[in-house]
């Protein structure tokens, strides 16, 4: 294992979507502890865990298992066990919440594909249609995401705000209050090249991308002069 874009994105998705797991398997006499990654997400989210899956074999090599539940959840889980020497010199971890590992916080490229993978998994898109359209992005999670706000500010040079929110949902019938982190940041003429060049690309799920496309379409319309990029499939 090494740092790479796609290794970026898996840790992105794995620390946002995903969920580390540990348990015993009995095999006859002998206890053996498994190490899991398990990802469940509905329909909208397949081509999140497609990337996924098929990037979890190619570092891991091994296939995974993949399948749909009873609730219509599409489930992948991989054992990575004999990789977590490697996972622990890379400064991964899975804890809550995202924190980027050390090699991400110094190349824009990795923190590109890492980011696109937090956006892909916790993240959300809110589009302005004003006289000035503005594009915020936002990412929740259980806990204060210091080290990722901080990642945010740095690499695509913008501000990052933070605010904890309660929120009161209902599952099966049970009453659930509860409490989240949400950071925020926008898409700016100081930042757009950033993210159309590094977090664009890498970000699998059609209605996120058609929202960041939407935005750049609108900032044409509204008379923006970005320089637009060079390269045609990293432009939105």
């Amino acid at each position: 294992m090494k740092p790479s874009k796609k290794l970026a994105y898996w840790v992105g998705v794995a620390q946002s979507d995903g969920h580390y797991k540990i348990y015993n398997e009995r095999r006859g006499a002998k206890l053996i502890e498994r190490h899991i990654i398990q990802l469940g997400v509905g329909i909208k989210s397949l081509p999140m865990l497609k990337k996924f899956e098929s990037i979890s074999q190619k570092i891991f090599g091994t296939s995974g298992n993949y399948c749909m539940d009873k609730r219509k959840k599409y489930r992948f889980e991989i054992k990575i066990k004999r990789f977590l020497n490697e996972i622990k010199k890379l400064n991964i971890s899975f804890s809550d919440p995202p924190t980027p590992p050390t090699w991400c916080l110094e190349n824009r490229k990795y923190f590109g594909a890492y980011l696109a993978g937090v956006i892909d998994g916790d993240g959300d898109l809110r589009i302005s249609r004003s006289r000035y359209p503005y594009c915020a992005i936002r990412i929740t999670s259980g806990s204060k995401q210091i080290n990722l706000r901080e990642g945010i500010k740095t690499m695509l040079n913008c501000g990052c705000s933070h605010r904890k929110i309660t929120r009161n949902s209902e599952i099966d019938g049970r009453k659930i209050k509860g409490t989240c982190h949400v950071i925020e940041f926008y898409v700016t003429p100081k930042n757009i090249e950033m993210v159309g060049q590094y977090i664009f690309p890498e970000i699998s799920l059609i209605h996120k991308r058609d929202k960041l496309k939407e935005y750049k379409k609108l900032r044409t319309m509204c008379g923006d002069r970005t320089r637009e990029l060079s390269d045609h499939n990293r432009v939105f």
